[in-house]
């Protein structure tokens, strides 16, 4: 809690040499739960805002301890903490987003949203894990329809919607061949009731 609301403590601690290998032990041995939620939690905050940090999770192989950790069936509050971090670590980055899909990110996402599709929060998680992978176009429609899957379950949670519909439009942007599917009849009623609705290309 205290490195969420205090900046330079974040920095204070990502400045010392053991901070990130230390945390990352925690989830090598992975016997406490709550040890485990913990070191996610505060390797996440360490790297947000701070490419130093997301290098040095990155460079100890921290994508991969983090999707070993979660493979096994974990608890929805643990896999929700590990989809944080992959998060952070993969926004704005294409290097580190292509190391998450070259480790099997987009295998793993897509099966967890499958595992927990009544965690609203969890399913915001993976929406943003998914907007930052390099996906190619052969999997971009199955991506979508489990986007519109999420909003359509969890049409009162603003975080779902708002991560979805970001979702959404960077696939748009990416693929201007989806915007068939984005307005069609099935999702066009998600897309209007929803609290963000994304400016969506026009099919040719």
């Amino acid at each position: 809690a205290n490195l969420a609301i205090n900046e330079s403590g974040r920095e204070h601690i990502g400045s010392y040499d053991s901070s990130v290998p230390t945390l990352m032990t925690v989830l090598g041995y992975g016997v406490d739960m709550d040890a485990c939620k913990c070191s996610l939690n505060a390797l996440k905050l360490l790297a947000t805002g701070n490419d130093d940090n997301k290098a040095k999770i990155v460079r100890i192989g921290g994508i991969k301890t983090v999707l070993d950790f979660l493979t096994p069936p974990n608890d929805v509050v643990l896999v929700d903490s590990g989809l944080g971090l992959l998060s952070e670590l993969t926004k704005n980055n294409k290097k580190n987003s292509q190391l998450l899909l070259d480790a099997g990110g987009f295998e793993f996402v897509m099966a967890e949203i499958a595992n927990h599709s009544d965690s609203s929060h969890l399913q915001a998680r993976a929406c943003g894990v998914l907007s930052n992978l390099p996906i190619d176009v052969d999997k971009v429609y199955s991506v979508v329809s489990v986007i519109l899957k999420a909003m359509k379950n969890h049409m009162d949670d603003s975080l779902v919607q708002y991560e979805a519909s970001h979702a959404l439009l960077h696939y748009c942007c990416r693929f201007p061949i989806i915007a068939d599917l984005i307005q069609s009849e099935e999702a066009d009623p998600i897309l209007r009731r929803s609290h963000f609705i994304p400016q969506l290309p026009t099919a040719n």
